[in-house]
């Protein structure tokens, strides 16, 4: 077996981590006011609808590609003060 099987890694795990990377990578694209390439990056990790959590980043990052408001932000900082 591989070293990945070892680990466990099989395709949700891999699908897990796409989508976080291009959570990622929309949050980067956001940042530097790239919405369209932000709406992009979001629109895959959607569509991967790997973990609640992440498909709720998903649609709140599609939201701010939208309006110019950084949702994704504002719940990252809330869910800092409630986990403080």
């Amino acid at each position: 077996a591989s070293a990945l099987a070892r680990v466990r890694w099989d395709d949700a795990a891999r699908r897990r981590a796409r989508s976080r990377g291009l959570l990622a990578d929309g949050e980067l694209a956001l940042s530097t006011n790239e919405r369209a390439g932000a709406r992009r990056c979001f629109l895959s990790a959607l569509a991967l609808g790997a973990a609640p959590g992440d498909r709720l980043l998903a649609l709140l990052g599609l939201a701010s590609a939208a309006t110019g408001v950084n949702f994704v932000s504002r719940a990252m900082s809330l869910r800092q003060r409630l986990r403080a």
